[in-house]
């Protein structure tokens, strides 16, 4: 019975009436509020989304950027290696070059050797030709050519005085004979090598 009285009272009807427009009023003013907040968080839901798609293309580009990098390293060390290679190299044609110059100057101090040796045999062959007979054979024989150009009457065969002969010498028997100019022993064919005196083409 109170539950008919509270809802048929009319002064009671119209308090709840007034409260459930209240309460409408209120919900829809929440609404609003939550659609409001709603798209509110979709605005930023799509700016987020669209920073995230910047932050990932601009990951994308770091990304690119650090292979290129990469790439940049790895050509960087080879061309230190290379660099490195060459500097090796370059040690190399310094030391063989270092090797040479020593090579040259040892080559260099045996021929100054060499020539030393080569004028000290000069020196001591002018000596010996000078003070040898044939040396002063051809001597004489220059100045006597000198001497037949400076006087060309004078004639070193035809005009020249005679040279003596060694004197004789007896030997056995009455055969006198001059040194040098010894005849020719007999032909004995009674020897046992009287082959020797035939000629080669004989034999």
């Amino acid at each position: 019975m109170g539950f008919f009285k509270v809802i048929f009272h009319p002064f009671r009807t119209s308090e709840l009436i007034n409260e459930l427009s209240a309460a409408n009023e209120s919900l829809r003013h929440d609404s609003s509020l939550m659609a409001d907040r709603l798209a509110e968080t979709q605005n930023e839901n799509t700016r987020m989304a669209e920073a995230v798609l910047s932050l990932e293309a601009q990951i994308g580009k770091a990304n690119g950027a650090i292979r290129d990098l990469n790439d940049k390293l790895i050509q960087t060390r080879k061309e230190r290696d290379q660099a490195r290679f060459e500097v090796l190299h370059l040690d190399s044609v310094r030391n063989e070059l270092a090797r040479c110059v020593a090579s040259r100057k040892e080559l260099e101090r045996r021929i100054e050797k060499l020539k030393e040796a080569l004028e000290d045999s000069r020196s001591k062959y002018k000596e010996l030709t000078q003070t040898s007979p044939a040396r002063r054979i051809e001597e004489e024989e220059e100045e006597t050519e000198t001497e037949a150009l400076q006087f060309p009457d004078f004639h070193p065969v035809t005009d020249a005085p005679p040279i003596p002969l060694p004197a004789p010498e007896k030997k056995k028997g009455s055969t006198t004979v001059h040194p040098g100019l010894e005849p020719p022993l007999p032909f004995d064919p009674d020897e046992d090598d009287w082959l020797h005196h035939l000629p080669k083409s004989m034999l």
